[in-house]
């Protein structure tokens, strides 16, 4: 019976990481592509190479630190419809295994972010951001312990775009005009 109950933690534990290769057609009809696929020990090795001196790389290189994997795919397309919603299903379909729930659904006219989170207990395990516009797809799936507060700091880093998280992230509402007295 021992076998059996690791055999289910090593299920949960791989259900956290999304198959992100079913992406890697589309980079046939784009006019440029990005593929990072880095695993515990490359993360680790690539992060010795950020500095501690400055801000932005010093709080990547604490992101990093605990993560098992961070995977990402950008493809830029000529023309708009070359990436459809359908190429995403087989992405989606993953996000509907246990311990995924989708937190974050934003649409603008023809761009979309979707954000999704893996989370055991209270902890977050894992996230994954799929964002879309008519000539750009951003898919990111990191693993591993994941604090939003720092997350923002691997923008621009490990293949991540800089602009990716900023569309995750809330804009306050405008400060209300003030009033002579």
């Amino acid at each position: 019976m021992k076998w059996l109950s690791g055999l289910i933690l090593a299920a949960v534990a791989t259900g956290q990481q999304v198959d992100l290769s079913i992406l890697d057609r589309l980079a046939a009809r784009a006019k440029s592509s990005v593929n990072v696929t880095l695993d515990e020990d490359k993360l680790k090795f690539a992060s010795a190479f950020l500095s501690t001196d400055e801000p932005n790389q010093s709080a990547a290189k604490g992101v990093v630190q605990g993560l098992k994997a961070i995977n990402v795919r950008v493809f830029e397309f000529d023309k708009p419809g070359e990436v459809s919603s359908s190429d995403l299903d087989g992405i989606r379909k993953q996000l509907k295994d246990p311990g995924w729930s989708k937190v974050i659904e934003a649409k603008e006219r023809d761009e979309s972010v979707e954000i999704y989170m893996f989370g055991k207990n209270k902890d977050l395990t894992a996230l994954i951001i799929i964002a879309a516009e008519p000539k750009e797809l951003a898919v990111v799936n990191i693993v591993g312990p994941v604090d939003l507060k720092t997350l923002g700091g691997l923008a621009g880093k490990f293949g991540i775009p800089k602009d990716l998280l900023d569309h995750t992230t809330p804009k306050p509402p405008p400060s209300p005009p003030k009033r002579d007295e």
